[in-house]
């Protein structure tokens, strides 16, 4: 999803604000952040629903459409253990 928004032009700066998420324009390197050298920007790392938000509210400004297929570790706390799901963003 983010390289989606910086091949529409953002990057940088630029792009780190678009993000409702913590991010730099820059290399961290600490337990929190990711660095993404592709992208040139670190992300801090979100819970799954909490990305997904992100992912939908972008996908939904930008009208990029996405399909994303997860999969629920074998943990008895997971809401369906072992099984895959499907979450799409449409464009309207």
């Amino acid at each position: 999803m983010i390289a989606q928004l910086k091949s529409k032009g953002l990057d940088g700066d630029k792009l780190v604000r678009e993000l409702g998420i913590p991010a730099k324009a820059a290399k961290v390197d600490d337990e929190e952040f990711k660095y993404h050298p592709d992208l040139g920007i670190s992300v801090q790392g979100q819970s799954g629903s909490d990305a997904w938000k992100e992912v939908d509210r972008l996908a939904k400004k930008w009208r990029i459409p996405v399909t994303v297929e997860f999969w629920w570790r074998q943990n008895p706390k997971a809401q369906h253990p072992g099984r895959t799901g499907v979450l799409k963003s449409a464009v309207v």
